[in-house]
């Protein structure tokens, strides 16, 4: 969407930074012991995304 000038580099910026929180959000839950809270969480987002692409997990950085 960036790329096609639908979204300002503005735009953009605010997507990144509430993307950033979100997931920080997430760990932070999970961090804090509420796995079962992080988990309906995730299940959420999973159900917007049903007909999507499926995505491939880049996890390369856990690993080193």
């Amino acid at each position: 969407m960036h790329s096609r000038g639908k979204f300002t580099q503005k735009d953009m910026e605010t997507l990144n930074k509430r993307m950033t929180k979100r997931i920080a959000g997430l760990l932070q839950t999970v961090f804090n012991g509420d796995v079962a809270k992080a988990l309906k969480v995730l299940s959420f987002y999973a159900s917007l995304s049903l007909n999507w692409d499926k995505s491939i997990p880049d996890t390369k950085e856990f690993y080193l």
